[in-house]
């Protein structure tokens, strides 16, 4: 059944829609503070470029009513990297 109702001759809206959010830091201090990465002092010593958020909103709407959604969020620096689903339905 789920098959047929997702036929790819029935119309299809899609979207994507995206966010990147990209920062240079240098660092000239001790130790992070207390290796916790709060504040500015989150980074370790020197120089970096990392991605501070980076998100992908990902949509589709068939004609028959079905919809489906998916949103990622992700981080990326040399201190810490996490990627996850924040939001997923079909």
């Amino acid at each position: 059944m789920l098959t047929a109702t997702l036929n790819p001759t029935k119309a299809a809206e899609y979207s994507a829609r995206g966010v990147l959010d990209l920062r240079a830091s240098h660092v000239d201090s001790s130790d992070s503070y207390v290796k916790g990465g709060y504040g500015k002092f989150g980074y370790s010593d020197g120089s970096q470029l990392s991605i501070a958020q980076a998100g992908l909103d990902l949509s589709a709407h068939w004609d028959n009513g079905f919809s489906g959604k998916l949103v990622l969020n992700s981080w990326l620096d040399q201190e810490d990297s996490a990627l996850g689903f924040t939001e997923a339905f079909f």
